[in-house]
């Protein structure tokens, strides 16, 4: 990167990561688009952090586990929820239901199905589709999230609602918590 002085400015907008690079003059960065004088904006690569989230979703608190990646495209895992809705619920952390999904790493689009574990009356399939994002907190934290929609797509009829995922990791060196 060739400039007299700039200031790097890291920001996330529309769930994208972004890296504004403003300058006094023109300038060229193999990660960065060539600009019109003083201003650079380039976009990070996501990345999905394999290990337990605390998860959230339709009232209920609980983990997701993303046991492997291949690739940072495919994935597997499982979730584990709470019953703080009081109704009958599956996924419990005694018997986890199996999530397989996809990471857009351009995007930070992450988009998994979640089945039961154990055998079912009815097969409960719930979709997740949401996008990651980050921001470092202090000089030495990355806070990762995840935020999306979640639709019940069986049994009928379809229901939708919101989830969100968080997982924390110091910026070199391994993750927080669990």
């Amino acid at each position: 990167m060739k400039s007299n002085s700039k200031n790097i400015i890291a920001i996330t907008i529309a769930a994208s990561s972004i890296l504004l690079i403003i300058g006094s003059s023109g300038f060229q960065d193999s990660n960065a688009y060539m600009c019109d004088q003083s201003i650079a904006v380039c976009s990070q690569p996501h990345k999905l952090i394999t290990g337990i989230w605390d998860f959230y979703a339709a009232g209920n608190d609980g983990f997701l586990n993303i046991t492997s990646s291949k690739d940072m495209d495919n994935f597997v895992g499982t979730l584990q929820l709470s019953n703080a809705s009081g109704a009958i619920q599956l996924c419990p952390v005694s018997q986890p239901c199996n999530i397989k999904g996809t990471f857009d790493t351009q995007t930070g689009k992450i988009n998994f199905t979640s089945t039961p574990s154990i055998p079912t009356f009815i097969a409960d399939i719930q979709n997740y589709v949401g996008y990651e994002s980050f921001k470092v907190s202090g000089v030495d934290v990355v806070q990762h999230k995840l935020d999306g929609i979640g639709t019940v797509v069986s049994p009928p009829p379809v229901k939708e609602f919101g989830w969100e995922a968080s997982k924390s990791c110091l910026v070199i060196g391994p993750c927080l918590g669990r």
